[in-house]
């Protein structure tokens, strides 16, 4: 048998492919970024929400899921998912399969000294460097005690794996942006746009009032925290939603206040508020999978638009905002704004 492997080894040609290398490692860094993708938003990570610290955190399970992964997958089968699509197989010298602790030793001076963890800059220097020494021939820091071999060059290698790619990151950027939107779409109650609101208020990681079944603000809510449930309790903090319905359907949205030096938290016109009624509104129109484009920009330009007035029609929902005050002194003695939702036919 070791004779066999010997022969089978001695027949495969002994070359240099750095990019097949090099598309091989990306091909399995990115199966195992997409599987992370897949688990973290059902343990309550909020992929949108973390923005710049989940891309961080996310590269970091990739680097660790690799460094674990891949010495066990060298050792049973003596190649990874992305070597094999590309043909390549990594045994020791002698041609057995490697020992996990070989494995693990060789996925170590791979990421110091071939992508130096993937630190911005010197993963780049690293890859160059490495490219010139298997241009020229040289050996490679993590091969000393290991050899790679190719079994062919075909090209329909290379569309396999720009297939899979593409299919892996579409899945992942599916699988982060599906869950956030309205639960209800089309024709809406009352009830299905407060659970609307509440479930958009709940996946931009915002942990403010919620509305009740009935549409009004809840005196307190509880919130996921920690593996635990955290409850905090709001005052008058938001003027109740005033509802407009045709037969139970929900056809338009008030939100309104005003008032005079008096008042507190009512006085300031909250944005975030008027963005997610928007979202919970608007966005159940049908035929939209996402918050799409159009209304995520109607919505910044609300919630930006607190102290002045705004109009547009998004969505087949025309929103209408006016505020207007009296300074006296310095000190805003009147207020007064007004948002409405009104769907309207297209």
């Amino acid at each position: 048998m070791q004779t066999e492997r010997v022969l089978e080894r001695d027949t495969l040609p002994k070359e240099h492919f750095p990019w097949q290398r090099f598309f091989a490692r990306l091909l399995d860094a990115q199966i195992y970024r997409s599987l992370w993708v897949l688990i973290l938003p059902a343990l309550g990570f909020n992929m949108l929400k973390s923005s710049r610290g989940g891309v961080l955190f996310l590269e970091l399970l990739t680097l660790g899921t690799m460094f674990l992964l891949e010495p066990l997958l060298l050792s049973r089968f003596g190649t990874t998912p992305g070597k094999w699509l590309f043909g390549l197989r990594v045994t020791s010298p002698d041609g057995r399969r490697l020992t996990y602790a070989e494995g693990r030793e060789r996925t170590a001076y791979l990421f110091w000294y071939g992508i130096r963890l993937n630190l911005p800059f010197f993963r780049l220097y690293r890859l160059y460097v490495s490219y010139t020494d298997e241009q020229q021939e040289k050996e490679l820091p993590w091969e000393d005690r290991s050899e790679q071999t190719i079994r062919d060059h075909a090209g329909w290698r290379f569309a396999a794996a720009a297939a899979l790619a593409v299919l892996l990151i579409a899945g992942g950027v599916l699988r982060v942006l599906l869950p956030y939107g309205p639960t209800h779409r089309g024709e809406l109650t009352i009830a299905q746009f407060a659970e609307n609101y509440n479930t958009i208020l709940r996946q931009f990681g915002d942990y403010d009032v919620e509305l009740d079944e009935t549409g009004r603000w809840q005196e307190e809510s509880e919130f996921s925290m920690d593996g635990g449930t955290v409850s905090v309790a709001f005052g008058e903090r938001y003027p109740q939603l005033e509802y407009q319905t045709e037969n139970g359907v929900l056809t338009g949205i008030v939100y309104h206040a005003e008032g005079g030096e008096a008042d507190s938290w009512i006085s300031i016109p909250s944005g975030d508020v008027m963005q997610y009624a928007l979202f919970a509104f608007a966005g159940a129109e049908k035929g939209h999978i996402l918050l799409d484009k159009p209304l995520q920009e109607a919505a910044s330009e609300l919630s930006n638009c607190v102290f002045s007035e705004y109009h547009t029609v998004v969505d087949g929902v025309a929103v209408d905002y006016t505020y207007t005050d009296t300074i006296t002194d310095s000190v805003r003695t009147q207020y007064s704004y007004t948002l409405t939702l009104r769907r309207v036919q297209r």
